[in-house]
């Protein structure tokens, strides 16, 4: 289980919107109001819940296989499923600090580890419509039941009730809450839909989170009202405005305003925040921009993720996004019997074009790399070195020494030459590119990841 309390950093601004109108949760750029695609595409989202999980994931209650998915926002694809008890049907969904699965119904609050999908706590037997993460990474739900409405907040690392906020009673009159947010100051906004007049919105300030300003009446909301609130302040509603529905910005500190954006059928709002995707207790922009992770293909998360998530491919198992590589390979493995063969692919980039490359190999690994006019080619020195270094174009090797095409490109092979000892099987062998400039002099323009090849019987 995750254990994390991720902090509110810089505002970040992406705005999913579950769209039932079109089965889908978009995502929008909440500065200029552009949608910039679909992180669910239309006609996979067969319910109304997600959240969005501290690894970056969505996760999607799926009601067809009575389950949680987790699908990659980026790639829209599928990396993991779990399934909930029979009966646990989701009205909202959210992911505390601490890596719980809060899963609000009208039977009551239950808690899973979002990581496994393990049971982990009944936390009340009452009613619950939405349910929202604290900065805290406690997780706050509104309800409403014969008494009134109300508001609680839950112990985001067990599950368990910690006290109701706010109760509103039915008499003389009453209403529902419809949908809560946090601000960057931490005070917790709610929607309240009353029984007459119009919604308003209820302001409720740390810490105790009980006295509720009541401030002007918001837009005209039905029961699908859904609210999120940006680490800027700002605060966005799904409502209606001059008999068209959509989502408005309510406030913000900044000059700049979003326009109405006509949307309909929206359900539930979440803004992006900051993740941690490899659960190592740091956010990922951190981890990046410390060096502690890569992030090669520049898509703001650590490539460790783009790995175990599969919206990259590593086919080579060099650890490195094969986008990113300049030599990447079609297989691992190559079988002495069959006399079986990997084919390596260098990416150098036109600005290479027309430069020799040589491929050189190493059977003692990557380290120390050898370093070869200011660059480190990934290879230690040993007598398989020296061999591809005095034999190019020499088996095992094909095409490992040429010139590169117009885009800077060319493909060599390793093959398993006839006659090799089957006691070789378990042999580890690692190659990697060094592309040579001849002007003004020659030397070592740019040299390339290693790549591994298992001989196997």
């Amino acid at each position: 289980m995750l254990a994390l309390a991720l902090p509110l950093l810089a505002a970040v601004d992406v705005l999913y919107a579950a769209e039932v109108t079109t089965k889908s949760i978009r995502r929008i750029d909440a500065t200029t109001g552009a949608l910039l695609g679909h992180a669910l595409a239309p006609g996979q989202l067969a319910s109304e819940c997600f959240a969005l999980g501290n690894d970056g994931l969505l996760y999607v209650y799926d009601p067809a296989g009575i389950a949680i998915r987790r699908v990659d926002p980026l790639t829209g694809a599928q990396v993991g499923a779990f399934t909930l008890a029979p009966g646990v049907a989701p009205t909202s969904l959210a992911i505390s600090g601490s890596g719980l699965l809060f899963v609000a119904n009208a039977a009551g609050m239950f808690a899973f580890d979002a990581a496994s999908g393990a049971f982990v706590a009944n936390g009340a037997p009452y009613p619950y419509s939405r349910v929202v993460r604290a900065p805290t990474g406690d997780v706050f739900a509104c309800g409403d039941d014969e008494w009134g409405a109300y508001i609680d907040r839950f112990d985001g690392a067990t599950g368990a009730l910690v006290t109701t906020t706010h109760w509103i009673p039915h008499w003389p009159s009453g209403g529902r809450y419809r949908d809560l947010a946090f601000q960057a100051s931490g005070d917790l906004v709610a929607v309240f839909v009353p029984w007459s007049g119009s919604a308003y919105i209820e302001d409720c300030p740390p810490p105790v989170f009980a006295l509720c300003a009541t401030g002007t009446p918001a837009l005209t909301i039905g029961l699908q009202a859904a609210l999120a609130a940006n680490t800027d302040g700002s605060a966005f509603l799904f409502g209606k405005q001059q008999g068209t529905f959509g989502i408005q910005q309510l406030a913000t500190p900044s000059a700049a305003q979003l326009a109405w954006l006509p949307l309909s059928g929206v359900v539930d709002l979440e803004f992006e925040r900051p993740f941690d995707c490899n659960g190592n207790g740091t956010v990922d922009a951190a981890d990046i921009a410390s060096g502690t992770s890569g992030d090669c293909n520049g898509n703001g998360r650590p490539d460790e993720c783009d790995l175990a998530f599969g919206s990259s491919l590593d086919l080579d198992a060099n650890l490195v996004p094969d986008e990113c590589a300049l030599l990447t390979s079609n297989v691992a493995t190559a079988s002495i019997a069959a006399q079986g063969a990997q084919s390596l692919a260098l990416s150098a980039g036109s600005v290479h074009a027309g430069r020799a490359y040589l491929l050189l190999g190493s059977t003692t690994g990557t380290a120390p790399p050898l370093a070869i006019d200011g660059l480190a080619l990934p290879l230690a020195l040993d007598a398989y070195f020296a061999f591809t270094l005095a034999n190019p174009n020499k088996p095992p090797l094909s095409s490992s020494f040429g010139v590169l095409d117009a885009a800077g490109a060319a493909q060599a092979t390793v093959q398993v030459p006839p006659g090799t000892s089957a006691a070789l099987a378990g042999l580890h062998l690692w190659h990697a590119s060094v592309v040579i400039a001849l002007a003004p002099t020659p030397h070592a323009a740019a040299t390339s990841n290693a790549v591994g090849l298992t001989l196997v019987p």
